[in-house]
This record gives C-alpha cells, structure tokens and sequence, in this order.
C-alpha cells in the first residue's frame, strides 16, 4: 500500500475532494485513499480532512463493494479502527460539516452504531444552528440510517427540525420534501404534519423526483397527505408528453427504490404505464423496473416475465451484480423466471469472488433457497465454496447462514457472533409502531397463562413476539401491507424463507396484518388472538 506524502493541508484537501468527486470507483483511487488512512499520516490531518477521509471513503464503498470489503480485513480493519479513535480526540473541534461528512462516510463503510456514531450525533445536537440547512438536512438522512438509542437520536433530531420548520421558506424544494421523508422515518408525527403543510404550498412547483419523495414519506407516516401527492402526479401524467411522461415514471421509480421505500399502492396505477413502455427501455431499465415492483410488492407476473425475458436476452452484457439484484426481485415476488435463472445457472461456474462482492453471493444464495429450485443445494453450495466470510459483513454473512440452514445445509443455532451483535443493534435500533404496541397489550391480557417475550433473538433474526405456551414455542409477527403482495395478499419471499428458517428451529408462525386487525373492533381483537394462536 502507498504512503500518503506529507501534503500542506490545502494540498491535501483538494486531493480529496477530487477523489470524492471521481467518476472512477478503480483499485488505484482505492489505494490512493487508504494511504490516507495510515496511523503516520492520519494524526497529521485537519478535523476537516479527517472528515473528508471519512466521507471519501464512505462514498466509493457505495459506488463499489470491494472498498467495503477492504475494511473487513486486517491491515485495513485496524486502520479503520485508528482512524476512528483519532476522529474521537479531534471531535471537539469538528464543525457541522465535518459531523455531517463523518457520519456519511461511516454508513457508507458499514458502521452504523458505536462510540463515534453516539459522539457524533451528540455533537451534531449542540451545533444545529452552526449547519447550513441543505447539509442539516444530509445529516438528519444519515440518521436515519444509524443505530443509535432514541435518547441521542432525538438530542439531534428534535432541535433540528423546529430549525427546519423555522426556516423552511429558505429551504429548496428538494431539501423541504426531504425533511418531509427523513421526519416520517424517524416517526416524529407533529414535525411531519408542519413540513407536510410547507409541503403543500409548493407541490404545484415540485419535480417528478420530490413527489416521489413526497409520497414516499406519506406512505410511511400513513399520512392522508398521499392522496394530494397521488392527484398531482395523475394529473401531470394525463397531461403530459408521452416522452416525458415515461421520464417522470422512471424518475418516481428510481427515487423510490433508492431510498428504500418498500411499500406502495400506487404501484398498480403505474403497472400500465410500465407494461406500455417496455419496449422502449434498455436493460438496465428493465432491471431496475423489475427490482422496483419487487421492493413494492407488486406481483404482475405477466408484467414480470415480460421483464425476465428481455434480461434473459442480454445475460452476457451483465455484471454479476445485475444478475443477483434480478434474481433477488424473482425471489422476493416468489416467480421461478425459468429462461433467467437456467442462463445464470449455465453461468455458476464462472463465479469468482473477485467478479462478485459478498453481497451479491450472499445474495444469488439466499435467492436460490426461497426459489427452491431443484438444484438450489447444488447451487448454494457452490457460491457458498467461495464466500469469504472473513471479507463479508454481518448481512451477507447472515443471508448465507439462512440460505443455507432453509435448504438443510447447516444446523440451526450455528450462526457466527457478528450475526449475534447485528441482529442486537436492530433490537436497540427498533421503535414498536402504533399497530405492534396495540396487539402488545392485548397479548399481556393472557399473561400469566403464557410467557411474552418481545425482544428475542432466534437464528440471528428478530420476531416481534415470542410466545411460550404450555409445551408450544410461537412466532407471532405483525405486518403491514409492505410484507404482502399488493394484488393478492400473499406473503413476500423475505417472509416466506424467515417463516422456514423459524419452523426449522422448532417454532410456530403466525402473522397478523395491519388490515385484518384494524377492520376489528376492540371487543374482537383479543378473541381473534386468541383463536390466531390457537390458545
């Protein structure tokens, strides 16, 4: 590995701000900025350059997994480890750019909780008058994404958005429908009403892209705000160009799966649309549509297969990366595409880890599991002969843990410890919503007569109850309408192949919907449980 040179500070800053901004993601930008990372040369650096360090990595992970995984490994894992302690000494005299830089950069290598990410969040709490607004609203993004307890996270949150509501003329549209989403994830209803209402104002004004925002927020929150955002974009779309019309139904889409967003009934509305424009878009197009009614829920399967067909097509154009996300969509909407998977299938041999991160094996593994093809185990055990665990995070090495104990290749209860400590961070990480605290205290109603347990760890993941009933062990999970299909109702894949997992390990599985409990009245509910449950 190179060594930095001892740069003046404005050298150095600019040199990272050219890596920051590179449209390259190649092994020597790598290279170049792990010298930054050198114990030698990172005590030398400004708190504004450590920050841009942070930043600068975290920001080529996400363009290229093969950064993240340097970091899994020693020398670079130590590396990491230092960098951290001397962001922790230089912390007091970070500005608001500089937290926001760290924080960033941190998510982007995969740290989301520990004692830098608390002290950030802390710090950022004091400064929330000394941000600019659109870099305090990139900050409140990042919290989002962390795992910190609710005491640090509202410490920041809450002051920052009576400054956003304050000062919400000053902000841009984009940055306004921002703080919209970002006050819906963190479930702080009264700022989401008051920015819902600035919202309002301007939605005349917003592009494609910030109503997607927009509506994603409102679906979130559970908003009735949807419907107004819902008639804007019919509106514009009866009434625009068909060129542009299929430009702002890429944007919605695009938006949306990029933030995450998992559940939507607007979905089907757009299906049409989708289905009369498919011959128009390019692979990656298709690809991206398909992984977009895939996080939605949408199961079209004719709208699906026509999708699969023209990937099939151009198989040999992909990288393994397109090929495991469009292998994952079938999974989830549970769809055994059988031209894309026979082609992938024909294409295992040439599986390497140097052509495929972690992630994406993790991902081809667990896909093949919930399919249940035939030759899942041959399959599985093959990309699981060339997973480096010691280069692959606590997710991938979980989806691979559950790939392969559905399929019977492994025992139950042989998870690895960093499964353990992820699926920990998640309990921390969890604030119950109004629809599981609801059936929470009707489930005490039969207390002493069964043992509840509300924050347990089985196979390395996370039910929302446990239920011990004389010699019976359940499983109750309460679920939205994101973890079923929009069109019939039916369980995604991710639920499927955890309902196996948990049946595997000798557990009951019951679910119960947001829609069955609340078409009941009070008086029905603790019978319906009763009579769920079998009690």
């Amino acid at each position: 590995m190179g060594t930095a040179p001892h740069e003046h500070p404005v050298t150095t800053g600019a040199r990272l701000r050219s890596i920051i901004f590179s449209e390259q993601c190649d092994g020597e930008i790598a290279k170049d900025l792990l010298a930054y990372t050198e114990k030698s040369h990172a005590s030398s650096l400004s708190p504004q350059n450590l920050a841009q360090v942070f930043y600068a990595l975290g920001n080529l992970a996400r363009k290229t997994p093969d950064v993240e995984r340097l970091f899994h490994v020693n020398p670079n894992k130590e590396r990491l480890r230092s960098l951290t302690s001397i962001a922790r000494r230089q912390l007091d005299s970070f500005e608001a750019r500089n937290i926001s830089e760290t924080l960033f950069g941190l998510i982007g290598l995969g740290q989301r909780s520990g004692p830098l990410v608390t002290s950030l969040v802390g710090r950022a709490g004091g400064e929330v008058e000394n941000f600019d607004l659109p870099t305090l609203v990139h900050c409140l993004g990042s919290l989002c994404s962390l795992n910190v307890e609710e005491r640090f996270q509202m410490h920041f949150a809450l002051p920052a958005f009576e400054r956003l509501e304050r000062d919400s003329d000053s902000l841009t549209d984009t940055d306004l429908a921002r703080g919209l989403l970002y006050a819906s994830k963190l479930l702080l209803d009264t700022q989401v009403t008051a920015l819902e209402e600035k919202c309002l104002e301007r939605i005349t004004k917003f592009t494609s892209f910030e109503l997607g925002i927009l509506h994603g927020a409102s679906k979130i929150s559970g908003s009735e705000f949807s419907q107004d955002i819902l008639e804007e974009v019919t509106r514009r779309l009866q009434h625009q160009p068909e060129e542009l019309k299929s430009k702002q139904i890429f944007e919605f889409m695009t938006h949306q799966l990029r933030a995450g967003l998992a559940h939507d009934g607007f979905i089907e509305g757009l299906i049409p649309e989708i289905s009369n424009r498919l011959d128009g878009w390019s692979c990656s197009e298709c690809i991206d549509a398909l992984h977009y009614l895939a996080y939605f829920n949408a199961r079209e399967e004719t709208l699906q297969n026509q999708l699969g067909d023209r990937i099939a097509l151009e198989i040999d154009s992909l990288t393994w990366h397109e090929r495991a996300i469009t292998t994952w969509s079938f999974a989830r909407l549970n769809i055994p595409h059988q031209p894309l998977l026979t082609a992938i299938e024909e294409r295992i041999g040439e599986l390497q880890s140097k052509i495929c991160s972690p992630q994406d094996l993790a991902t081809l593994a667990w896909s093949y599991a919930l399919l249940e093809k035939d030759n899942a185990k041959e399959i599985v055990n093959t990309i699981s002969s060339i997973f480096e665990t010691e280069a692959s995070g606590p997710q991938e090495q979980r989806q691979m843990y559950h790939a392969k104990v559905a399929l019977g290749l492994s025992s139950p209860g042989s998870y690895a410890k960093p499964i353990q400590e992820l699926a920990e961070q998640e309990i921390r990480a969890h604030k119950k919503n109004g629809f599981e605290r609801e059936v929470l205290s009707h489930l005490k109603n039969f207390e002493p007569a069964i043992k509840l347990y509300t924050e347990t760890i089985i196979e390395g993941l996370c039910p929302d109850f446990v239920i011990f009933a004389d010699n019976r062990k359940i499983i109750l999970e309460t679920d939205g309408v994101r973890y079923h299909h929009l069109s019939d109702g039916t369980p995604k894949g991710n639920d499927i192949l955890q309902d196996t997992i948990m049946k595997r390990a000798g557990y009951e599985v019951r679910h119960v919907t947001d829609q069955e409990w609340y078409a009941l009245n009070n008086r029905e509910k603790e019978a319906f449980l009763r009579d769920l449950l079998s009690l």
